[in-house]
């Protein structure tokens, strides 16, 4: 019997596919250093479904969308779920926030990106910015350089009191 159109019956469960992202990630940056250009290459290839037509002007999101090429059927339906907004800042930017103590960590996935920023991202009432620029890993707290490295590396920053 055909139920006709529901919003869950497509091909594509962004949420889903959020958690699997997530997972692999997850495993590169913490047990297995060598799944990083597979993880990458999972995160850029589900952040490039975000877009039509690869266009960054043009995002969405949508459950319904050929599974081979990732161009949308329906491109009206959008679907920009928040637990992508997640992936970027955990895995990409790299931000962890320990839920207990006042300690951050800084640890992104090697997406093979020549520069990011997130600036005044609120954790636990203090500004955190986080900048990569080839060769300048950088961390502050509230305007103030918490840690550097000259590559992507964990960093780790206390949030002060």
């Amino acid at each position: 019997k055909d139920l006709g159109w529901i919003y869950w019956n497509w091909n594509n469960w962004p949420m889903t596919t959020c958690h699997v992202v997530d997972g692999v990630a997850r495993a590169a940056k913490d047990l297995d250093p060598s799944l990083t250009p597979g993880a990458a290459e999972f995160m850029m290839k589900y952040t490039k479904v975000h877009f039509i037509d690869g266009d960054l002007k043009r995002p969405c999101v949508s459950e319904h969308f050929d599974p081979i090429s990732g161009r949308p059927n329906m491109p009206n339906l959008d679907y920009a779920h928040s637990y992508y907004i997640d992936l970027i800042m955990r895995h990409v930017v790299g931000i962890e926030v320990d839920p207990i103590s006042d300690e951050v960590r800084i640890n992104p996935l090697d997406m093979g990106l020549d520069r990011f920023e997130a600036r005044n991202v609120r954790v636990k009432g203090h500004d955190l910015t986080v900048t990569w620029k080839k060769g300048e890993f950088a961390a502050s707290v509230d305007g103030k350089v918490a840690a550097t490295a000259p590559k992507l590396s964990p960093l780790k920053v206390r949030l002060k009191k």
